[in-house]
Order: C-alpha cells, then structure tokens, then sequence
C-alpha cells in the first residue's frame, strides 16, 4: 500500500472514531450500501466518498482525491467487517441475510471460494446465531451485486471440476518424484500448483504436507491467530515466558514479534502540528518536563456521573494562560520528539530495540495525558459557547442529543489544542477563546430543528457517565494509555497492589508527575531497570483484574 493510499484509507476509518453505537450502525448502513455502488474499473473522489459514509459535505482545496474502485472497495470491505465486530454481533435477518453456506450454495461455489473473494466485495459480517455465539453471514443484496459485477468469474468458479482419484494419485506421484529429486517441499507444491492449475492450498492437501510449508514458516491464518493471541496477551501484561509456553514456541521468538507488533503501532502516529522553539536544545528534556507536570483532575473527574462533572466543568476558575500554554508546549515536544523518533526506526536508519520502543511510548504517554488536561481546560469555555447557542442549558435535551453534542465538542476542543501555538503571543490569542469560537462554528454547523423541542424528554443526568476524554485519542496511543485507565477505574485501592512503588515512578500516578522509561524509573529508585519488569507486570496484572471486576 503507498503512503496515499495509506493516507486516504486512515481518513475514512476516521469517520468511525468518536461515534457511538448508534451512529456506528447507521455508518454501517451506508458503508454496505456504498460498497453496493463502487464498480472495480472505475475512479471516485474522496470526498464523495465520506459524504456517503457521513452525509457531510466535506470542502477541500484543489483537486478531488481520486481512488481507484479496486482499491476502494478491499478497504470497503475491511472496515465493515472491522466495524462489524466492533459493534458486535448484528440480528440476524432471514429476509436481508444469508450465512456463508447458504451464500456459496446460491452461487455454487465452496464457502472457502467466498472467502477469498472478500476483497473484491464481499465483505463477511458477524450476526448474532441465537445461542449465544456469532456467526458468519452476508447481506443478500450485496451477494446479488457480486453476482452480477462479477458474472464471469462465478461462472469460472462454477465450472470448476473436482479432484477425482486419478489426478489426484498423478498429483502426489508426482510430487514424490519431485521430493526425490532433492525439491524441497514448499517448492515441490508450488511447481504441482503451477502444472495441475490448482491452489496450492489444494495440493498442500491433496499431498497431505504439514501447513508449515511456506516461506513465512506458517500458515498465514495460523500466522495472524498467533499475532493476535500474542497483542493481547502482551496488552494484559502476560510475561513472555507465560505466552511462549501457551504457543510451545521459544521466548526469543515470541519477544520479536511482541517488538514487531509494537514497532507496527507507529505508523499510525499522529504528525506533529505545532514543534515549540528549543527542542533540540541539549536541556530540553528536562526544560519542557519540569513545564509538562500532570496534576490530578482528569483523574478524579474520570469516575463522575455526567452531572456531578458538568457542574466541574462550570465551575473551574479562569486558568492561569502561562501554565497552559507551558503545558500545551511539553504536549508539543513530548510528540515532536516520540515522532522523530519513530521514524528512525521505521525508516530503517536505527534498529528496532527494547529501550528505543520504551522512550517512544513513554513520550507518547505522556503526550496523551497532557493532551487530555489541555482539552479539558478548553471545555469550560466550550460548554459555554454551547449553551449560550442553545439558549440553555445542555440538561434541557435529551440523553442521546447530550451525548452526542458532548463527543463533538471534545473532538472540536481536541483539534483547537492539536493546532495551538503557545508561542504567539498576540491581542486574544488564548486558549480560552481558541475553543469558544471552535465550539461556536460547531453549533453553526447543526441543523436547528435536530435540537427544537428536545425540552420534552430531560435526561436524567445521573445515570449518564462523564466524557472520555481518552477517547479522543488515535488508537495507537490509546492502547499505550490502558494502566492509566485501569488505575482510574480502581482508584485508591490500587496502592495496596504489590508493586505500586515502581508503577507509580513508571507511569506517573502522582501528583505534579509524568511518565518515565524504564530507565529513568530504575535511576529514581536506585535499582537496575532490568529488575522492575516482572514486578510492574504482576502490578498491572492485579490492577486489571480489580479494574474489570469493578468497585468493591
């Protein structure tokens, strides 16, 4: 994939971030629909592309972004089935959809066909199977447009004959022979794929030959549930001892693709906006974290019901600007520096190491949760602007319009801080009135009717949580930020857990504190990095237990 396509297919999993289930379904609806009209031969632009998915008409300069239809359409596919699992499974509807068998049983191919045709639009949702357990399925309608777009090939697929004894006695004989011939094995399948013009997936079985037989050194299905098993094993802090048993592979193995899949999570960085002055200044580590200090507000705030944190956010005092813009300065260097960083090692110029990784994801930490006290500075000012557009206040509306109103105005504040200059120093330029006027041109864009009324259903405020601010974050940061979210979850009952010492200096649990690399945390506490690491585990560990059992 080129760095456009890359480019054009992040923006339109974009438009899935910051919604919630609802919107998520509807977006789903049209992604289906729009999957229904793409044609392979054809080009569209990309803006008329998110206006299908959103219904936003999005102005750009200059040309339309073109993308080719076959292109669009495999990334069509993939988000839908991604947007499918993460909304769960969907009802099974007898009148709009079919399983995979019954959907190669009206084609007249295999299921394993219908699989491999995925990309070309055929995209595979989960639906909910009525015993408790998902199951795979297809719209009806999106197999009728597969159909019809691509007539000849299933008329191929239908044509095809099966295997009968003969040629496949002629197939492993001659396999054999190859084998003796000194042929290796993977290369024996090929070359009988190539003459029998069958799979080599076919022969693979026709032959009886172990699935370790390509050159990755595994099937790629066994491949990528093996990257799985391993990401979210290593999420939840399993030793790499632990995983390499579960996998009967070695540690050394296991520990490399632990690195690959978290060099893999930088390339969805987000690109530095604003770079402060003197970041490459010897001092500028040391200038920028004694600026960067976190306090705890977001963390206190993290467990209020949506009322008790609305009368917070009213309430704050007006903010000291030169401490802002200190802070959104060290939120500015924390990236610049994880970004450059991060190229090094993607680029090639610099091996990918443990204490490399460590330092990126440390700043990268860092950087969220300055980002996050910053959006939640520029929200008392947004939430005014809000209601003074409303004429009220935001308790008047119903809850689905609070909630939603609320997830574009952390969006809408999140961008006004991304872009913040700290540096200007001209009449009005504060932060304070950068998210008022941001927040303003958000009410500008809603239609008044979606709002009128809305008086006749008050949500009870009680019963709705607090905004997330972390939600805001791309996913690739988000995923790093998870201690912090399971600490929040836990709250005091966490400095009882064995090992909080060292996660406290790790992970900056304290007040007027940041996070650390493992170097720094064993420099703080007097002891080798190396021995902090299983203990820090067994802490993270415990602490996600009791975050997912709840409050005691």
């Amino acid at each position: 994939m080129t760095a456009a396509e890359t480019g054009w297919s992040r923006l339109l999993r974009r438009q899935f971030e910051f919604v919630d289930h609802r919107i998520g379904l509807v977006r789903l609806d049209n992604l289906e629909a729009l999957a229904r009209d793409v044609l392979p031969s054809r080009s569209y632009p990309i803006e008329w592309v998110i206006y299908r998915i959103t219904g936003i008409d999005s102005t750009s300069e200059g040309d339309p972004t073109p993308v080719e239809g076959e292109a669009l359409l495999a990334a069509l596919v993939s988000l839908i089935e991604d947007m499918s699992r993460a909304l769960g499974p969907l009802p099974f509807d007898a009148d709009r959809d079919l399983s995979v068998e019954e959907s190669a049983r009206r084609l007249g191919v295999s299921a394993r066909t219908i699989r491999r045709w995925r990309p070309r639009g055929l995209p595979i949702l989960r639906f909910d199977g009525g015993d408790g357990r998902p199951r795979a399925g297809l719209r009806r309608d999106q197999l009728a447009w597969f159909a019809e777009i691509h007539r000849p090939r299933v008329d191929r697929a239908r044509r095809r004959r099966p295997v009968d004894v003969e040629e496949t006695e002629a197939i492993r004989r001659r396999f054999a022979e190859r084998l003796a011939e000194g042929m290796t094995e993977p290369a024996a399948i090929r070359s009988m794929a190539r003459e029998s013009r069958r799979s080599v997936s076919t022969i693979r079985r026709l032959v009886g030959a172990s699935p370790r037989t390509t050159a990755g050194g595994s099937d790629e299905s066994t491949r990528r549930r093996r990257r799985r098993l391993v990401v979210r094993a290593h999420d939840r802090a399993i030793p790499i001892e632990a995983i390499a048993a579960r996998l009967d592979r070695s540690p050394r193995s296991v520990h490399r693709l632990v690195l690959e899949v978290r060099r893999s999570r930088l390339q969805g960085l987000p690109v530095p906006v604003v770079v402060p002055a003197g970041v490459e200044r010897q001092d500028a580590g040391r200038v920028f974290g004694a600026a960067g200090l976190l306090d705890l507000r977001c963390r206190r705030e993290a467990g209020l019901a949506l009322g008790a944190w609305l009368a917070s956010v009213r309430a704050d005092p007006d903010v000291d600007e030169e401490w802002t813009r200190q802070s959104i300065a060290a939120m500015h260097f924390a990236l610049w520096r994880a970004s450059r960083a991060a190229e090094t090692i993607l680029d090639g110029t610099r091996s990918t190491t443990v204490d490399r990784l460590d330092a990126i994801e440390s700043d990268l930490r860092w950087w969220g949760l300055l980002r996050e006290r910053s959006v939640r500075t520029g929200l008392t000012s947004g939430l005014r602007r809000v209601e003074q557009s409303l004429g009220r206040a935001i308790e008047g509306l119903p809850s689905q319009r609070i909630v939603e109103l609320l997830d574009r105005l952390v969006v809408t504040t999140a961008s006004v801080v991304d872009g913040f200059d700290p540096e200007r120093r001209v009449l009005d330029h504060t932060l304070d009135r950068a998210c008022g006027l941001a927040a303003s041109r958000m009410m500008a864009t809603i239609v008044p009717g979606a709002i009128a009324g809305a008086a006749r259903a008050r949500a009870d405020l009680d019963l709705l949580p607090a905004p997330d601010l972390l939600r805001s974050m791309p996913e690739s940061v988000r995923v790093l930020l998870r201690v912090e979210r399971w600490w929040r979850t836990v709250g005091e009952r966490g400095v009882s857990i064995a090992g909080f010492d060292v996660a406290r200096v790790r992970h900056g649990f304290g007040d007027r504190d940041r996070p650390r690399t493992w170097r720094e945390t064993g420099r703080i506490l007097g002891r080798p990095a190396s021995h902090l690491f299983a203990e820090t585990a067994g802490f993270e560990r415990t602490l996600r237990r009791q975050a997912i059992a709840g409050p005691s």
